[in-house]
């Protein structure tokens, strides 16, 4: 199942505004140009935000944290700053980590959907199916049109 989880991520993380780049000449870049951005405007918690992006795609999770962490104490309010740094979290093997960050995205947004996905594979990972079931319920009465709410909540189902 742990194939299928990393499917579900890596599909929720382009509707959280990542994008993946295959090619790590891009992330290396692209981390260079946030490192410049940031010493002209350190305070710039859009900056932090896209560099955590950055490393995330590269793997670099514990940095990842780090920069969505900076963003978060810049810009408090930033629910996708939260769910990233959540999924970076569930990443790391983090998943009750995950989970506070998730809970605070939704708290500030009770509407994001993925977040409640997103919460709900970190409640399936610590095999909380209960917890995981009602994440995914809620995630399809925000969206019924989304099908691995669906998918995944069945699986959970059958756990």
């Amino acid at each position: 199942m742990g194939k299928n989880i990393l499917a579900l991520i890596t599909f929720l993380a382009y509707f959280l505004g990542t994008e993946i780049y295959a090619d790590n000449n891009n992330n290396t870049g692209s981390i260079q140009d946030d490192v410049k951005a940031i010493g002209l405007d350190p305070n710039n918690a859009n900056i932090h935000f896209f560099k955590g992006i950055t490393k995330n795609n590269i793997g670099d999770y514990e940095g990842a944290i780090q920069d969505y962490t900076k963003a978060i104490e810049l810009y408090p309010k930033d629910t996708d700053a939260y769910a990233n740094r959540g999924f970076s979290k569930n990443n790391i093997d983090d998943f009750t980590g995950a989970i506070q960050d998730y809970s605070k995205a939704i708290e500030l947004d009770p509407k994001n959907v993925n977040a409640y996905s997103l919460r709900a594979i970190s409640k399936n990972n610590l095999e909380d199916y209960t917890g995981a079931i009602q994440d995914y319920n809620k995630a399809i009465e925000l969206d019924p049109k989304n099908v691995n709410a669906y998918l995944y909540r069945g699986l959970a189902r059958v756990t």
